[in-house]
């Protein structure tokens, strides 16, 4: 799955991990992937980004992502991007996990839609533009 938002495209680096226990009433779910910016040169203010969630809910999940589990890499100007965790103020992350309606015969569909805000209001960094980045991961289990 890509991302592409504003003109800026993203792409997993290396191989994505999503398990997911089918078992489990409502099925949960343990990511760990990093997503990386393709212009080149780096265009965006995010050039990578990483999402962390252990046992998450996968029926109509929706939260805030307050605690660092998304990393976000911007560049300051200094050509060395840095690491910024989300938070509540400056860098921003949300998800949403729902599974599609299931029909009989066919696989479970899964969507994951993850929202970003990095450098939200210009909080962190007043010489450098915000960026929201906006995706969803379809997935067939």
């Amino acid at each position: 799955s890509d991302f592409d938002f504003s003109g800026t495209d993203y792409v997993f680096k290396g191989v994505p991990e999503i398990l997911v226990d089918t078992f489990a009433q409502p099925m949960r779910f343990w990511m760990d992937f990093n997503m990386v910016e393709t212009g080149t040169p780096t265009t965006a203010l995010v050039e990578e980004f990483r999402v962390r969630l252990d046992s998450v809910e996968g029926e109509n999940y929706a939260a805030n992502l307050i605690r660092g589990e998304v990393s976000m890499w911007v560049d300051p100007g200094t050509g060395t991007p840095q690491e910024f965790f989300s938070n509540s103020t400056g860098f921003q992350a949300t998800i949403l996990i729902r599974e599609q309606e299931r029909k009989a015969g066919e696989p479970r569909r899964v969507e994951i839609t993850l929202y970003l805000y990095a450098n939200k209001d210009q909080i962190f960094f007043d010489t450098l533009p915000s960026q929201e980045i906006l995706g969803t991961i379809s997935l067939e289990i």
